[in-house]
């Protein structure tokens, strides 16, 4: 369990499906994801828990404010102090900071085991790009015609990275 100022990331737990599966169900958190599918059903949140207790190269961590799970942060792929960062979070959390702190929480909670952070995010997507920003990412690369979302949208990304 990780606490920062506001929030609580701890891991994903059989009572949390039911609130994934709700923050899910809108269309424009999914614009910009890839792997997520949409719709997303109580069987998607089923096969993420077992997902998350089966993998050992990541630590997937809800977001909880004043107790409820309002999103997720994810390290993954973790290989010889390298890391690849994914988040999402509820739209009506949009624009208040909290991914922005989740993300400060996951980087310095796992400083010690984790010395290269990557991700991506598609160019359209300015809220991402800004957290990333904020928490000490730094653009590296522009990848053409790289993410592709739910419905099959393609979108150029820009490349980020972040020693830690």
């Amino acid at each position: 369990m990780i606490k920062t100022e506001r929030l609580v990331l701890r891991p994903l737990e059989e009572g949390d499906l039911g609130r994934i599966t709700e923050l899910l169900q809108d269309e424009e958190i999914h614009k910009y994801m890839e792997r997520v599918p949409y719709p997303y059903s109580k069987k998607d949140a089923e096969a993420l828990l077992r997902h998350d207790r089966r993998e050992r190269d990541a630590h997937h961590m809800v977001i909880t404010l004043d107790g409820e799970v309002v999103g997720r942060v994810s390290l993954m792929r973790i290989f010889r102090g390298r890391a690849q960062l994914g988040y999402w979070l509820g739209k009506a959390y949009w624009g208040r900071g909290i991914m922005t702190e989740a993300v400060r929480g996951m980087l310095n909670h796992y400083s010690g085991e984790i010395d290269l952070v990557v991700t991506y995010v598609a160019v359209p997507n300015r809220a991402s790009q800004r957290v990333l920003e904020k928490t000490g990412f730094r653009r590296v690369a522009m990848l053409p015609r790289y993410h592709r979302n739910f419905n099959g949208e393609v979108n150029d990304a820009y490349l980020y990275l972040r020693h830690l």
